[in-house]
């Protein structure tokens, strides 16, 4: 009697900390399956605590020990618990692992064989043995034992991925392929298994493949950053810079420590040309590779393309002369341009062009900053450059016609001007400049021919435009081509008819806008026109009364013309 009240009151005694270590068993499993070993370890202790002679409590804090590394403390908990039962499998292949790990051999076979006595029919007896052999990395046993685990149950899908593993490393990646293919039919939904699929699609040079398994790994697992970061990788070292960056952006915003990633995201978003993206990464990268200056001319670069071309410029300056390229010369003078830095524009258009002497990228500035300093030798030959490379470019044509006019080479201005009405024979300027440079070599009919088109074709543009907004430039265009008709009237000395073109070209003027030059032509050419020998009294002196008319007028529009001044003073002598 005094025996059953013993046990009952040891029964009693002892359930509550039984059922208190089952609790802490729960979610010590829960914390172990999601590899959270240390808060494992914890739930472990305070279940081992509780029951420290329960075989579980011991096998579950062996176990996590053992998954953490910590061997000394597995290899104690794990004997421990096979001490209280010898027969739970869960310990002795843990055990069997553990023994394979630190190097006793005899003591890991002895205890897989334990197992395998205990349970003849579970195939994850064979599998451990494979395991512990792969860590050992003696492949040919492991595969041994992975493909009786398989033999035992086809269904077994660590079999297949500790197959697939042994034949990767034997480097047989058709053999590491086809079993990770049989894992993921049978575990379609593991994405720990399709990203393994992915990197021996990966190793065997099936990048398409990798790509699709990497992709489905992220599709099952969001959040799974290393898959990420092996797809991401995998774009960029494959140049697809675009899908690189599409996946380290997911990348980064899991892991923002990572410095490789965030200098090849730089990258792939600067090569990309996604430079608004590109400018707070390239920064990010730049801070954490200080002496990496490759990234700095990109930096600069983007900021140049979102349009900071202050701070563009300035990292620009901060940079060795010899560590640009002629494309950062070219940005750093397009950005002294915005400074209105004429000087300092020139000097590194100018050094861009020393680097690469055949292309034109710098030449469209610099001519145009040769024009306004009247350079005009040097314009020419910019665009010359131009046309070189591209011989059909309009606005090329056109000033570099007028820069070797002003050169005195009416020859080559003259040829691209008819370049120019050649291209676009709807163009009235192209047409009016050349008839200049007729006028240039006293081709007089082609001269005049030449005008006569310009008006013709103003008269054609102005009835065809239909919204009647640019009324005001075709007369800017007739007064031009009116004045040059009187010009040329003039040097064939027929005044009259110069004062008939040159009363057209007034009478197109802009009522806001007149020119005080052009009524003095209109004036001297009256005062001429007196002088005709063939005339009537009357008509001379009509032409007098006009003359002087012109001559205040332009003094009415400039009082200031000395010119006017002194030709109406003289004529009122006479």
């Amino acid at each position: 009697m005094m025996q059953k009240v013993k046990v009952v009151l040891l029964i009693a005694v002892a359930l509550p900390s039984l059922l208190a270590a089952q609790d802490f068993l729960s979610s010590g499993k829960d914390a172990l399956a999601k590899k959270s070993y240390d808060e494992a370890i914890a739930k472990f202790q305070k279940a081992q605590e509780a029951a420290p002679r329960n075989a579980e409590a011991n096998y579950y804090l062996g176990e996590a020990y053992r998954e953490k590394g910590v061997l000394d403390s597995a290899q104690t908990f794990l004997e421990r618990a096979y001490d209280f039962n010898d027969e739970y499998v869960p310990t002795l292949l843990a055990l069997g692992s553990l023994y394979t790990k630190i190097g006793q051999w005899d003591k890991a076979e002895k205890r897989f064989t334990e197992a395998a006595k205990v349970d003849k029919k579970n195939p994850g007896i064979p599998y451990a043995f494979g395991a512990a052999y792969l860590e050992a990395d003696s492949l040919d046993r492991a595969i041994i034992y992975f493909s009786k685990a398989k033999d035992d149950d086809s269904s077994f899908v660590d079999a297949y991925v500790g197959l697939a593993e042994a034949y990767g490393r034997q480097n047989i990646g058709v053999l590491a392929v086809e079993y990770l293919k049989r894992a993921a039919d049978l575990s379609p939904k593991s994405a720990v298994i399709r990203n393994k699929l992915g990197k021996a699609y990966y190793k065997n040079r099936q990048y398409n493949d990798a790509a699709r398994e990497f992709q489905e790994a992220i599709n099952l697992d969001p959040q799974n950053s290393p898959v990420i970061y092996e797809l991401a990788d995998l774009y960029y070292r494959a140049k697809l810079y675009r899908d690189a960056a599409r996946f380290f952006t997911k990348y980064v915003k899991l892991v923002d420590t990572n410095a490789v990633a965030w200098e090849n995201y730089a990258r792939s978003l600067y090569i990309s040309h996604y430079y608004k993206d590109a400018v707070p990464a390239l920064q990010r990268a730049t801070k954490l590779f200080p002496n990496r200056f490759d990234l700095k001319p990109m930096l600069a670069h983007a900021l140049f393309e979102t349009g900071d071309s202050v701070h563009s410029l300035m990292l620009y300056k901060s940079l060795p002369p010899d560590s640009l390229n002629f494309g950062d010369y070219i940005r750093m003078g397009k950005s002294y341009l915005g400074q209105k830095d004429t000087i300092n524009a020139v000097a590194s258009l100018e050094k861009a062009n020393t680097l690469d002497s055949t292309a034109a990228d710098a030449s469209v500035d610099l001519a145009t900053i040769y024009i306004a300093q009247r350079n005009f030798e040097k314009a020419a030959a910019e665009y010359s450059k131009i046309l070189a490379v591209d011989p059909k470019n309009l606005s090329a044509l056109f000033y570099g016609g007028f820069s070797y006019s002003m050169i005195g080479k009416i020859d080559t201005a003259k040829m691209m001007y008819q370049k120019v009405v050649e291209l676009k024979p709807d163009y009235p300027q192209g047409y009016l400049y050349l008839g200049r440079m007729y006028h240039a070599q006293d081709s007089l009919e082609q001269e005049t021919q030449t005008y006569n088109t310009v008006l013709k074709l103003v008269d054609s543009l102005q009835t065809a435009d239909t919204t009647g907004n640019g009324s005001e430039k075709y007369d800017a265009i007739r007064v031009d081509v009116y004045r040059s008709l009187g010009v040329l009237d003039f040097t064939n000395k027929d005044y009259i008819a110069a004062t008939e073109h040159l009363k057209k070209a007034v009478s197109y003027e802009s009522k806001d806008k007149k020119d005080d030059e052009l009524h003095l032509f209109l004036a001297q050419m009256y005062n001429l026109a007196r002088t005709i020998k063939t005339l009537s009294p009357d008509e001379v002196t009509a032409y007098r009364k006009k003359a002087i008319d012109e001559y205040k007028y332009v003094l009415k529009l400039n009082p200031r013309n000395e010119k006017a001044k002194k030709e109406l003073k003289d004529l009122e002598g006479n």
